[in-house]
């Protein structure tokens, strides 16, 4: 035994070696993450400051350095993209709130939200009628209103959504910073309404029955199943009954088949029981009331004939 563990143990040791290897080195991931940040600055100081932002974000995945954030935020500051410098220096903040560099980070956060505001767009939203729920997407978000109502946006792909009753219409429009959208709905429709006095007809729901009906078919199903078991049993039990010198294990399995049989009988009777009283619940269920309501089903009699209505 005592072989058999140190076998294991060293079998096991073998296996995670080579997974031990594999694992990268700190050292290898950091000077990867410089690599990146050097090919970062150099895209900056090109003016493309997508490229760099990518190459920052690459460098802060191998090694996790706050400072990679920073830089993150920079460029997205050089492309006037505020929201998403504010992103990434409070990111850095939250990662690095005491380094030296946090006072000017907030600095220059707070001058990057003064920036997003004063860029952003105004969307009127109307409609005809007015009333109606408006749903405002913009990068910078959802926004709720009940029109008339106005919703300041950053700059991009922005859509309107308008909900009155069953009407609806949807406007869209890439926005530019500080522009101004008018954003006028048409919702005609919504001004019809029912009629005061008149109720809508309401078709009746057979959800009810068809669950019945599925659950007497489930029972049905395990009568005939459990039925068959039981049948077998029996014809068992009547084979040892017919012979002419029974041994004592056959008195053990005719006692145990006994056993079987009356279990799966009871089971089977029961599921039938079940089965037949969820195809008549089903049936009942079925009788809902029409639309004009009368029963969707049963007998009639007239002067063709009787018959039954379904």
């Amino acid at each position: 035994m005592r072989r058999r563990v140190a076998t294991l143990l060293a079998a096991s040791l073998l296996a995670v070696a080579p997974a031990a290897r594999a694992q990268p080195d700190p050292r290898a991931r950091q000077a990867a993450a410089v690599r990146e940040f050097e090919a970062g600055e150099r895209q900056f100081a090109a003016g493309r400051y997508d490229a760099a932002a990518d190459r920052f974000k690459a460098a802060y995945d191998l090694f996790p350095d706050p400072v990679y954030l920073f830089n993150v935020g920079v460029a997205y500051e050089q492309q006037g993209r505020w929201a998403l410098a504010i992103e990434y220096y409070d990111r850095f903040l939250a990662e690095a709130p005491d380094s030296a560099a946090a006072s000017d980070v907030r600095r220059r956060r707070d001058a990057a939200q003064v920036s997003r505001e004063a860029d952003q767009a105004t969307v009127v939203v109307t409609s005809t009628p007015p009333g109606a729920a408006a749903v405002v997407n913009a990068p910078s978000g959802e926004a709720r209103c009940t029109t008339p109502c106005e919703v300041r946006v950053d700059p991009g792909a922005t859509t309107v959504s308008l909900r009155l009753g069953s009407a609806t219409t949807r406007l869209a429009r890439t926005l530019g910073p500080r522009e101004r959208w008018e954003a006028a709905g048409e919702l005609a429709t919504a001004t019809l309404g029912p009629v005061a006095g008149v109720e809508a007809p309401v078709a009746p729901s057979n959800t009810a029955s068809w669950v019945a009906w599925g659950g007497a078919g489930l029972a049905l199903a395990t009568a005939g199943v459990f039925g068959a078991m039981a049948y077998g049993d029996h014809r068992d039990l009547r084979e040892i009954e017919r012979l002419d010198a029974p041994t004592a294990d056959d008195a053990r399995r005719h006692a145990a088949l006994r056993e079987e049989v009356a279990a799966a009988s009871l089971v089977a009777d029961v599921a039938l029981a079940v089965g037949v009283a969820g195809a008549v619940a089903g049936w009942l269920l079925w009788q809902g009331p029409s639309e004009a309501g009368e029963p969707t089903s049963g007998l009639t009699v007239g002067p063709t004939g009787v018959g039954w209505r379904w």
